[in-house]
């Protein structure tokens, strides 16, 4: 599935669990990667909704879906400077959202094993915030305790998508599993 809008990682031994649970609210796909799976749903944060309320009175969905990310502006890369370049591009827009505030940033990176260090990433992407931040005359910190915001790339192969998540959504929805 080449135009996905969410990820989900699966607990172990559960993945027949969730591909049942997840398909009757979108299109779920199986990846290369291990207890990988994507989605392609209409509306991605609705779906969390849905999500939160359906694990409420089934315990076999809570079981089986460790993490699910609801990604916006997804783009296609081919080495780790197109990756960086993607990344600053779909972050620009969403630096108001940012100022005055604490964030940091994760990338979930699946695929390109050795040709990118998400944590390598994470650091120059969080520069990047700030620094474009403090050219705007605004602050932003860098913080990983308890932040306002926290920034997620989720990578699957050569496609990665951004998701902000705020302490709201992950009070809200404890499966989002932002670390």
């Amino acid at each position: 599935m080449r135009d996905w809008n969410v990820v989900v990682t699966v607990r172990d031994r559960r993945f027949r669990q969730a591909l049942e649970a997840l398909a009757p609210l979108g299109e779920v796909q199986a990846t290369e990667f291990y207890n990988v799976l994507v989605m392609k749903v209409e509306d991605a944060r609705a779906l969390l909704e849905t999500l939160r309320q359906r694990m409420e009175t089934d315990p076999a969905i809570a079981d089986s879906v460790a993490h699910l990310a609801p990604v916006e502006d997804a783009f296609v890369f081919q080495s780790a400077e197109q990756f960086e370049s993607g990344a600053r591009a779909v972050l620009m827009p969403r630096l108001d959202m940012l100022r005055g505030r604490s964030f940091h940033v994760r990338v979930h990176r699946r695929g390109f094993k050795g040709k990118l260090s998400g944590r390598d990433e994470e650091q120059r992407l969080a520069r990047f915030v700030v620094d474009r931040l403090a050219e705007g005359g605004s602050q932003g910190q860098v913080r990983f305790d308890d932040p306002d915001y926290v920034v997620v790339l989720e990578m699957v192969g050569q496609r990665a998508g951004i998701v902000f998540w705020s302490r709201a959504d992950r009070d809200r929805y404890p499966f989002v599993s932002v670390e």
